[in-house]
């Protein structure tokens, strides 16, 4: 079984989870929000009662789900491991790849997430949305010494890289958060405790709901970064999961603004788009949006 396997399997259960605790309407996520005295999240079965030897049945099922929760959370932190272990085996083949290139045997290529406005024009027009996002695990903010001179930078930009880095994640969490709350009865600390990928995966449940078009959302994220439609003023007008593209699709980007500053915009270049570091990048292709039928 394959890590994308792993991973597929291990958000649907959390998302199975999560649809049991909506179901409770709001009462476990109430709980986790600090409204039950007597027990103690992360230690389900441990509670203290005054006045009677029987369990409150609600208390004993959050403490139960909240065991659940903390589970799955250990179970996509070592399906993390596995990725982040496979992203280090891409950038060292990239970093071969990028050796030989300076050795004259292969042209560079451009990173095909290094867009353009005419890149995004032309993936508007396919209905597809690219995205390269930093991995989620804080131990791939330093990045070794030995990948930045595979890719021609110095070992003094490494501390700018993990400040980088470490905002990003950060700057994508918040959204993230804050979106994964609203189909938790807006509790943050439940979303805290599902963690960025479960969170992603109820997101994108989430634009499915309420006759929700999900490739209509892929397809005004295309077209927003293409600058083909303005980018709303509020971008709650938009679909959660529209709002979820936006942000990582903007977030390469966004690296480079921060790193230019600091590092220079040819070295801030060479490293978001070359072969170090730990990054995920997915595409997200609907095709192009139908046209209407003449009678």
């Amino acid at each position: 079984m394959g890590v994308r396997d792993l991973k597929a399997g291990a958000i649907g259960a959390a998302l199975t989870l999560v649809a049991v605790l909506i179901a409770y309407g709001g009462k476990a996520a109430r709980t986790h929000a600090g409204e039950n005295m007597n027990s103690k999240v992360g230690e389900p079965g441990r509670t203290e009662h005054q006045g009677s030897d029987d369990l409150d049945p609600a208390m004993a099922a959050n403490a139960n789900l909240a065991d659940q929760v903390r589970r799955y959370k250990e179970r996509l932190e070592e399906i993390g491991a596995q990725k982040v272990e496979i992203e280090k085996q891409l950038a060292q083949a990239q970093q071969a790849l990028s050796s030989a290139a300076g050795d004259g045997k292969v042209a560079p290529i451009k990173s095909e997430y290094d867009l353009s406005k005419d890149d995004w024009k032309r993936l508007a027009a396919e209905g597809t949305v690219k995205v390269q996002i930093p991995c989620d695990n804080s131990d791939t903010y330093d990045v070794d010494p030995s990948a930045l001179a595979a890719e021609g930078l110095p070992a003094s930009d490494a501390r700018p890289i993990h400040d980088a880095l470490h905002d990003s994640s950060w700057r994508l969490w918040s959204t993230v958060r804050a979106l994964c709350a609203q189909g938790l009865h807006g509790s943050l600390q439940l979303a805290e405790e599902l963690g960025p990928e479960a969170c992603r995966g109820l997101i994108e449940h989430m634009g499915h709901q309420n006759g929700g078009d999900l490739e209509e959302q892929v397809r005004i994220v295309a077209e927003i970064n293409a600058g083909l439609i303005p980018m709303p003023q509020d971008l709650g007008t938009l679909g959660v999961y529209s709002q979820l593209l936006l942000a990582q699709s903007a977030e390469s980007q966004l690296i480079v603004q921060q790193l230019t500053n600091s590092i220079g915009p040819d070295d801030a270049r060479a490293f978001v788009f070359g072969g170090a570091g730990c990054w995920e990048r997915s595409t997200k292709s609907v095709g192009p949006r139908p046209t209407a039928s003449t009678p």
